[in-house]
């Protein structure tokens, strides 16, 4: 699967579109359209349940499991998710900011009832657990009033806490990570899934467009997204694979530094990118006034167990575009 993305329009950050990228691959992936519909209009009058717990893998790797309306995410990270999460005690736990490297693996057709996980990973695993409650709880009042126009979720988040008991196995490819255990702390209840995609509004004076806005995209195995402004620039990489069995992996690297990681030329017919980790080594782009731009370099990016190329045979063509310069 490949991603590309459009030059980002009114101040949208570089991180919020390559994740926006993200998270809108995986519901179209995995996820069929009448119950994309379904969580629209009924998120905030009947939420649903989920059930969460993060399991402990070798090589410093943690795997957050979910499992919500039949379908079951496993994140693998050897830091906080790029996406929010729960923990043990049911404290909501925000995003990760900043560079990262993950796996996600999903799995349809599991129970509905979350406190239920039966799932067959392949050669990745398998879960065979049943929610225990422990007696305890967590409720969290959650404030959307602010987050976006028509934001659409549950205010009110409570989550059972106890221990998953049975069996769970875990094996990343290449041998990344491995786990296993016959019971895990988690929780139960109150879906976080919420519907916010409309942008908040400002007032026109706050909607300044950065200096000269970049935007470079190249398509393959691995897509790669970089973006510039005055101050920053911003890397994503993004790739999926069916393993044996079914099992579907998304794949996600992020970084962040200096404007002059992402230089070009004032024509636009040259530029170079140089991500720092997880990314390795250096993209070239090049184009003629005829408009044949070619891809080129020795640019890579290493995902979890995976070492993947973002040059060379399987590219696609690049795009770069450069926006206008701010007018004083």
């Amino acid at each position: 699967m490949s991603f590309r993305a459009g030059v980002p329009e009114r101040g949208v950050t570089g991180l919020a579109i390559g994740l926006l990228a993200l998270a809108l691959a995986l519901l179209a992936v995995t996820l069929p359209a009448t119950a994309l519909a379904d969580a629209s209009s009924n998120l905030r009058h009947s939420p649903g349940d989920s059930a969460a717990f993060t399991l402990t893998g070798s090589n410093g790797y943690s795997l957050y499991f979910k499992s919500e309306k039949g379908l079951l995410t496993i994140v693998a990270s050897q830091k906080r998710p790029t996406q929010p999460t729960i923990a043990a005690n049911g404290e909501l736990v925000p995003a990760r900011v900043g560079a990262a490297s993950e796996s996600t693996y999903t799995v349809r057709g599991v129970s509905r009832d979350p406190r239920t996980i039966e799932a067959d990973l392949g050669a990745a695993g398998k879960v065979s657990l049943a929610f225990q409650p422990s007696g305890g709880k967590k409720v969290t009042l959650v404030d959307l009033s602010e987050k976006s126009e028509k934001c659409v979720g549950a205010t009110k988040i409570v989550r059972r806490l106890g221990n998953f008991v049975g069996s769970v196995s875990f094996h990343g490819e290449n041998g990344y990570t491995t786990a296993e255990a016959t019971s895990v702390p988690g929780t139960f209840g109150t879906s976080t899934l919420r519907n916010c995609s409309q942008l908040p509004k400002h007032a026109p004076e706050e909607e300044v467009l950065p200096e000269r806005p970049t935007f470079l995209s190249v398509s393959g195995e691995a897509s790669l997204l970089a973006l510039r402004d005055a101050s920053v620039s911003r890397f994503f990489a993004l790739g999926s694979e069916e393993l044996d069995g079914g099992l579907l992996v998304f794949r996600l690297a992020t970084a962040a530094g200096k404007p002059s990681l992402f230089s070009f030329s004032s024509s636009g017919l040259h530029a170079s990118v140089r991500p720092p980790a997880p990314f390795s080594g250096t993209g070239v782009y090049s184009d003629t006034a005829a408009g044949s731009p070619t891809w080129g370099g020795d640019l890579s990016v290493s995902f979890p167990g995976v070492q993947q190329s973002l040059t060379g045979e399987g590219t696609g063509k690049p795009i770069l575009k450069l926006g206008k310069k701010r007018e004083s």
